[in-house]
């Protein structure tokens, strides 16, 4: 975040016929996932009861603590999962500085992840409309909050049922404020 803290966190699928009582390691902190603001937040998948034996996400914390890259680090910790089971599995490092790294031993494994995009220019712009248009509409709306629910939520009729937030991120904000300013002036 804004602050440098790190999380992470990992669900799961489950085992199908599980023994009674079994507890995976998505819920062990260091096997499922593991997070520390100094170094990297982690999260697994695959075969848990190897990636129990190996702690796998405080591993490849272990791996950036001591020097190595968040990719060389996920890469080792695979490897050490290979060396030590027979288990299969991947995982995603991302490191202090917010950049993702993934390795894994099965024959894919699906991820994703998302960079911050608040300080690019186009974001900016859309957060300058955005405020301007509920700025616009929040007298008549009731307050702020209304105002940002018609925002997101109000189809326009003159614009074929979408939303102002629809048109901002289409680029069609001068329109928005146009149809604003016919509304203001008693059109519609």
């Amino acid at each position: 975040d804004a602050h440098g803290n790190l999380a992470s966190g990992t669900s799961t699928g489950g085992t199908l016929n599980k023994y009674p009582g079994r507890v995976g390691d998505s819920a062990l902190i260091g096997c499922g996932c593991y997070a520390d603001n100094l170094t990297s937040a982690v999260s697994t998948t695959g075969h848990g009861e190897s990636i129990m034996k190996v702690v796998m996400a405080k591993a490849a914390n272990d791996f950036v603590l001591a020097g190595l890259a968040p990719q060389a680090a996920a890469n080792k910790a695979i490897a050490l999962l290979s060396e030590r089971t027979n288990g299969k599995g991947g995982l995603i490092v991302l490191d202090r500085l917010g950049q993702p790294s993934f390795a894994f031993s099965t024959n894919d494994m699906a991820f994703a992840y998302r960079t911050n995009r608040a300080g690019s220019a186009k974001t900016q712009m859309r957060l300058r409309e955005m405020l301007e248009i509920v700025d616009r509409v929040s007298d008549w709306a009731g307050g702020k909050d209304q105002a940002m629910a018609w925002y997101r939520a109000e189809p326009i009729p003159e614009f074929g049922g979408r939303t102002a937030e629809s048109l901002v991120k289409d680029g069609k904000a001068t329109a928005v404020r146009d149809y604003l300013d016919h509304v203001a002036l008693g059109g519609f």
